[in-house]
């Protein structure tokens, strides 16, 4: 074997196995576990583009197992395509009530004039905002992917020709 093969075939062999372990049943089940908690709100799309939303009642070595309201459903991990999970975060609607009454409140200071009540309307205007903040943070939620399988598509290809051989390398994300 020649220098050019080994190296064609050690980089065959170590290009294709990140693919085939990023698509492996236990790698998927690791990430689920790690990203989800019962009783999650989860979203799950499958490989033949189904989705199925409702809680997550179980994690186990065959897939996902949630309750959608009507009954339970499962998902096996070879079948999930996506995961994700409902957050209803308070944190930056906090931070953003807070910010916004803070200024509201000094502006309101600066037209009213008067150094007493002025700290009173900036102190409020943030407790306020703080708690318009999390109501709205709370009420409004967003969907975050969890999990995605990987669509990397990797294809060598070796291709006989006149006086030899070519190989042929593609990889598309």
């Amino acid at each position: 074997m020649t220098n050019w093969a080994a190296a064609a075939t050690l980089f065959v062999l170590l290009a294709g196995s990140a693919e085939v372990f990023a698509q492996s049943e236990p790698q998927a089940r690791f990430t689920l576990q790690a990203a989800t908690r019962l009783g999650d709100k989860l979203t799950i799309t499958t490989t033949d583009g189904m989705e199925v939303k409702g809680r997550l009642l179980r994690l186990d070595a065959g897939g996902l197992v949630v309750d959608t309201g009507a009954g339970a459903a499962s998902a096996t991990y070879e079948r999930i395509e996506r995961v994700r999970r409902r957050k209803n975060g308070i944190t930056a609607g906090a931070v953003t009530g807070v910010l916004a009454g803070l200024w509201l409140g000094s502006v309101a200071e600066h037209e009213v004039g008067s150094a007493t009540t002025g700290f009173d309307i900036v102190a409020v205007s943030a407790v306020l905002g703080t708690g318009i903040g999390i109501g709205i943070d709370a009420l409004i939620g967003s969907n975050r992917t969890v999990f995605r399988r990987s669509t990397s598509k990797k294809a060598l290809r070796f291709e006989p020709r006149k006086g030899g051989a070519a190989v042929g390398w593609s990889a598309a994300w």
